[in-house]
């Protein structure tokens, strides 16, 4: 996860379930991640790439709003 910042869970954890988590960054010394999580019929391989995508930018602009208010409260 670390070199390409997202992991893919292909039903490892339990038997139709697949999930993705996208590394947010690290905020006041704690590890972030977002983590979605889905029904594996509904979570296709054509359908991660997509989710992988979207999640990433989700914690973009988490990470982006964590470090505004940061700044904020300094």
């Amino acid at each position: 996860m670390q070199r390409q910042g997202y992991a893919v869970d292909e039903e490892e954890y339990l038997p139709g379930v697949k999930a993705v988590a996208v590394a947010v960054g690290n905020q006041r010394g704690l590890p972030l991640a977002i983590w979605v999580v889905g029904f594996a019929d509904a979570m296709g391989k054509n359908a991660v790439p997509e989710i992988v995508a979207e999640t990433g930018r989700a914690a973009v602009r988490l990470r982006e709003s964590l470090d505004r208010r940061s700044q904020d409260e300094s």
